[in-house]
C-alpha cells in the first residue's frame, strides 16, 4: 500500500505502529488520494471491494511489522470483511461459493452452518481471504489465548467449515473463555453458545444464549440472540419454550419500531 511506504518517525515505537493504523483506514474510506484538508467524499458502493481489499492488505503489512496479538485481530478481521458471510467454497474455488444459510439480517445461523459443514462430500475450502485471517488467528490466539476480540473471530471464520479434531479443541476452548469473559457480557456469551452448537453441545448452547438474553442492560444485539435461542430451542424440540421467546421477539421488535429503530430502552 502506497501509503504505508511513507516513512515514520520512530519505525519500531507504537507512535509509529498507530500511525501506520490510522493511514490503513485512509485507505478504508477511500481518502488515498487527493489533499489532506480536502473534504472527505463518502466512497460509492461499487469502490467498497476495492477499499475492503485495500484495507486487508494494508493491515496484513501493519501486522507483519508490529505482530502483536491486537493488530494480528485487526488484519484478520480486515481480510473476513472482504468476503463477509463467504468465508468457505466448493473446493477452495474463488468462482463458485457454498453460501451457508443465512437469516434475514445476513448472518450465518450456526446450526445450518454446521449441519451444512458435517454433511458428506461437502469438500468445503476456505477461500484465500478466510485462509489469511485464520494464519493470523492461529498465532495470535496463541499469543492471546483469552483474548476476546480473537476468540469471537476465530469462532465467526470457521462458521461454514469442516472442523479438525484442532479446531472442534480451539473452539471448546473459545466457548469456556466467552462464557465467563467480561463479567458475562451478552455478546460473548452468545459467540460461546455458537461454538457450543458446532460442537453439538446443544443443552449447554441453550443456557449461554438464554444468559445473553437475561443480561438486557448490557445487550447490543438483543433481537439477534433472541432469535439464535429461538433456533436452538425449536431444534431441540422445546417447542413451547420457543414459542414463549419468539412472542417476546414480536413484543420487542414492534418496540424497537415504535422507537423509531434506534434501540435503547425499548428494547430492555
Amino acid at each position: 500500500a502506497a501509503l504505508l511506504a511513507q516513512p515514520s518517525q520512530g519505525a519500531n515505537t507504537l507512535e509509529a505502529r498507530d500511525e501506520l493504523l490510522a493511514l490503513a483506514l485512509v485507505l478504508r474510506y477511500g481518502g488515498g488520494g487527493g489533499d489532506a484538508g480536502s473534504a472527505a467524499v463518502a466512497p460509492q458502493a461499487s469502490q467498497m471491494r476495492q477499499l475492503d481489499l485495500a484495507y486487508a492488505d494494508a493491515m496484513q503489512d501493519v501486522a507483519e511489522r508490529f505482530p502483536d496479538c491486537h493488530v494480528r485481530a485487526l488484519a484478520a478481521e480486515a481480510w473476513l470483511l472482504t468476503m463477509r458471510w463467504d468465508h468457505w467454497q466448493v473446493g477452495g474455488s474463488s468462482g463458485s461459493t457454498s453460501r451457508p444459510p443465512t437469516t434475514d439480517v445476513g448472518e450465518v445461523d450456526p446450526l445450518d452452518v454446521a449441519a451444512q459443514a458435517a454433511a458428506p462430500g461437502s469438500n468445503l475450502e476456505p477461500s484465500p481471504a478466510t485462509s489469511s485471517a485464520l494464519r493470523l488467528l492461529r498465532t495470535a490466539r496463541s499469543q492471546c489465548p483469552s483474548h476476546v476480540g480473537i476468540l469471537r473471530l476465530f469462532v465467526h471464520a470457521m462458521d461454514g467449515g469442516p472442523l479438525s479434531d484442532g479446531d472442534r479443541s480451539a473452539l471448546r476452548q473459545a466457548a469456556e473463555v466467552l462464557e465467563t469473559a467480561m463479567s458475562g457480557a451478552p455478546h460473548p456469551m452468545y459467540v460461546a453458545g455458537r461454538c457450543r452448537a458446532r460442537l453439538g453441545d446443544y443443552p449447554k448452547a441453550v443456557a449461554d444464549l438464554t444468559a445473553a438474553v437475561q443480561r438486557r442492560d448490557l445487550e447490543v444485539f438483543p433481537l439477534r440472540h433472541l432469535e439464535g435461542l429461538i433456533f436452538l430451542l425449536r431444534a431441540t424440540g422445546r417447542l413451547e419454550l420457543a414459542r414463549e421467546r419468539a412472542e417476546e421477539l414480536e413484543r420487542r421488535a414492534e418496540a424497537l419500531m415504535e422507537a423509531g429503530g434506534t434501540g435503547g430502552s425499548a428494547l430492555r
